[in-house]
C-alpha cells in the first residue's frame, strides 16, 4: 500500500513540474508576442508619419502653402503636369486609422500631432515622439 501512494506523490509531483514548465514556455512566448508586436507598430509608425510628411510636403510643393489639418490630404487627388506632356495623378494619402473625429491616430491608438504653420507632423505616443 505505501507503494501505491508513493507512485500517486511521485506522479502529482511531476503533473506540478510539467505544469510549472508549461506556464513558463507560455509566459516566455507571451513575453516575445508583446516585443514583436510594439516591434511591428514602431515600424508601422515610421512608415505611416514618412507617408504623412510626403504628403504634407507634396501638398506644400503644389499649393504653396500647408494644409489646414492632415485629414484633408486622405483620398484628395493631385495632377501634376511633367514633361513631354505627361500628367502624373494620384492621392496624398490613403485611408489610415482614424478615430470618430475623423483624427487620424497612430498604431499605437494616439493622435498625430500636426501644426499647421511649419508643416511638421509627430506622433503623440510617448518613445515615438522624436521620430
Amino acid at each position: 500500500m505505501a507503494r501505491g501512494s508513493n507512485e500517486k506523490a511521485r506522479s502529482l509531483v511531476e503533473l506540478i513540474i510539467t505544469w510549472i514548465a508549461i506556464f513558463i514556455i507560455i509566459g516566455f512566448l507571451i513575453t516575445r508576442a508583446s516585443i514583436l508586436l510594439t516591434s511591428a507598430k514602431k515600424a508601422i509608425l515610421t512608415n505611416e508619419l514618412s507617408n504623412i510628411r510626403l504628403a504634407v510636403s507634396l501638398y506644400h510643393i503644389l499649393h504653396k502653402t500647408y494644409p489646414d489639418n492632415i485629414e484633408m490630404l486622405i483620398d484628395k487627388t493631385y495632377k501634376i503636369h511633367a514633361r513631354k506632356g505627361r500628367v502624373l495623378k494620384g492621392t496624398f494619402l490613403n485611408r489610415l486609422k482614424h478615430d470618430k473625429q475623423g483624427r487620424l491616430k497612430d498604431p499605437f491608438g494616439n493622435i498625430y500631432l500636426y501644426n499647421p504653420q511649419t508643416g511638421m507632423v509627430k506622433s503623440q505616443t510617448d518613445s515615438y515622439k522624436d521620430l
